[in-house]
């Protein structure tokens, strides 16, 4: 069962990305987000009322968007480098980089296809900022070549760089 709503709090919004039936019967609403410990926002997600660190609150960080597969819960984010945010996912806990920290960029969302984890997000060069889809299996990146909004209703996502249609 798939569950998306959107819950607005005084500290962060967090997407609710599904919830997962276990063998207990009972269903359990996982959530993506931050959360302020004082300095910096920490990368989380809650199971049920459980809160579950992603990173360790040194930098700043953020989930986006997870999905949770049999036991496996793969979440989308980013944290911030030393100079520029990372885009990145955990899959259960353990950090995976998907940018090296040269231009912005932060991972929004993503799905499992049996072995195979796709991300999509943003990347920012200068003053541009261009979507990115990545198939982890491959590691093969999809980024358009330019971004315009006339050039995005104008043209076809194969054009652009993309298979095929979100």
């Amino acid at each position: 069962v798939l569950l998306c709503l959107t819950i607005m709090a005084n500290i962060a919004v967090f997407f609710i990305a599904g919830c997962n039936k276990e063998n207990t019967g009972e269903q359990n609403v996982y959530v993506a987000g931050r959360e302020f410990n004082g300095s910096k926002n920490v990368a989380k997600y809650w199971k049920g009322r459980v809160a579950v660190n992603l990173s360790d609150g040194s930098n700043y960080a953020g989930g986006s968007s997870m999905v949770v597969v049999g036991k496996d819960v793969y979440v989308a984010g980013w944290e911030n480098s030393s100079s520029k945010t990372i885009a990145k996912y955990w899959k259960n806990g353990t950090p995976v980089n998907l940018t090296d920290g040269i231009s912005e960029a932060a991972a929004s969302s993503i799905a499992v296809s049996g072995n195979d984890v796709y991300v999509a997000g943003s990347i920012q060069n200068s003053s541009l900022k261009y979507p990115f889809f990545i198939q982890m299996k491959t590691r093969k990146w999809k980024m358009p070549r330019k971004m315009t909004r006339v050039y995005c209703k104008k043209t076809s996502c194969r054009k652009m760089g993309f298979t095929q249609k979100a």
